[in-house]
């Protein structure tokens, strides 16, 4: 099958690891895969040598939209994967003038009615109006969650249109072992207390103040010592260095930017939070999971729970309680969960699971 997926970008977020993951999978079980980008390729993450990587170097997607119908109608695709929404309606158009009509899937990686809430009520508007009318013209729409296919369902699109697939997450072979420091995870070395990892962009949605907070109490209310590292980036940057310095952790936190290669810090750490308002999935808490270490999260709309359980494989904490965030962070790392059980877990989000899924998806569509 020739199979191409349509992103906006492929710098290091949750998406774009998700559809390289696939591409790799995928590109190993006969398919020849090809990666549309709308923007320039700007810090992206690494990809097998296989993977065809097109760029539009557009920054608006409906300057995408003529470019893109030329380079379908040259590659004749059988699967056109358009990723988040408007990139998702995209894909959509940019077919419908093909003679030979490729099928059209989307992936829905957000909770969209979340994902936009602080926008106008025109965009809003216009949004959901869209979302009615285009992605039931979809061949299948994959949801990451049940949370996002229950979104979609409230925002008017078909039951019949929607398929659950969960995220897959690769991560390296090796298990605890090999528990090197690199320059990240070095703040940690030759450090006794807890340590602590957060992985995910700075933006509204992760909540990392709410963190900041829990944190600070962890520190006066149970007297603990700790190091929290938080790799990502992003627009909250600034506000989260002067809470930081309001709650005098700059000695405890530490913001180390967009990390391409997390494994040390995870193999390192000892336990692994998530202060979120609102996931899509929550990608990070699957990694965690395959690294056997102890999660908190909040218990928010709508990965965490599908991924932990009802707190089998993780603890769960009210959503915007920083006291109670601090109280599960303390009793998370008093009695850490068994590894075996977390990478148990971990296995049903494996590629070679999750992928079986999507080819499965694509041939059923394609031959009947």
């Amino acid at each position: 099958m020739k199979i191409c997926f349509l992103l906006n970008n492929l710098e290091l977020g949750g998406a774009e690891r998700v559809i390289t993951i696939l591409s790799d999978y995928l590109v190993n079980h006969d398919c020849e895969i090809s990666i549309i980008v709308l923007n320039k390729l700007n810090n992206q993450q690494a990809l097998n040598p296989n993977i065809d990587i097109i760029s539009l170097n557009q920054t608006k997607v409906l300057k995408s939209l003529f470019p893109l119908q030329n380079l379908l109608k040259k590659n004749k695709y059988d699967f056109i994967i358009g990723n988040m929404w408007p990139i998702t309606i995209l894909g959509l158009a940019g077919s419908f003038l093909m003679s030979k009509k490729p099928n059209v899937l989307f992936i829905e990686h957000s909770i969209i009615s979340n994902e936009y809430n602080h926008q106008s009520f025109a965009f809003q508007c216009i949004l959901k109006l869209s979302i009615r009318f285009f992605y039931n013209f979809a061949s299948q729409i994959i949801c990451v969650s049940n949370g996002v296919a229950t979104d979609l369902r409230k925002l008017g699109v078909k039951q019949s249109k929607l398929e659950v697939i969960l995220n897959p997450v690769m991560i390296p072979s090796g298990g605890s072992k090999n528990n090197k420091y690199d320059q990240h995870s070095s703040n940690w070395k030759d450090f006794s207390g807890i340590k602590i990892l957060s992985v995910g962009n700075l933006r509204v949605n992760k909540n990392y103040p709410n963190l900041l907070k829990a944190l600070e109490i962890l520190r006066t209310k149970y007297n603990q010592d700790f190091i929290s590292l938080i790799a990502g980036d992003g627009p909250e940057k600034e506000n989260l260095k002067s809470l930081i310095q309001d709650y005098s952790l700059q000695d405890n936190v530490f913001l180390l930017g967009g990390v391409q290669n997390t494994e040390s810090l995870y193999r390192n750490a000892d336990l692994f939070v998530l202060s979120s308002d609102f996931e899509g999935f929550g990608m990070v808490l699957v990694e965690a999971l395959g690294y056997g270490k102890t999660i908190v999260a909040t218990d928010c709309e709508s990965g965490p729970r599908e991924i932990l359980g009802n707190s089998e494989y993780g603890y769960l904490s009210p959503m915007g309680n920083p006291e109670k965030l601090a109280e599960s962070i303390y009793q998370a790392y008093l009695n850490q969960l068994s590894p075996d059980i977390l990478l148990k877990r971990y296995k049903d989000f494996d590629v070679s699971s999750i992928g079986r899924k999507y080819l499965a998806l694509m041939k059923r569509i394609k031959f009947n």
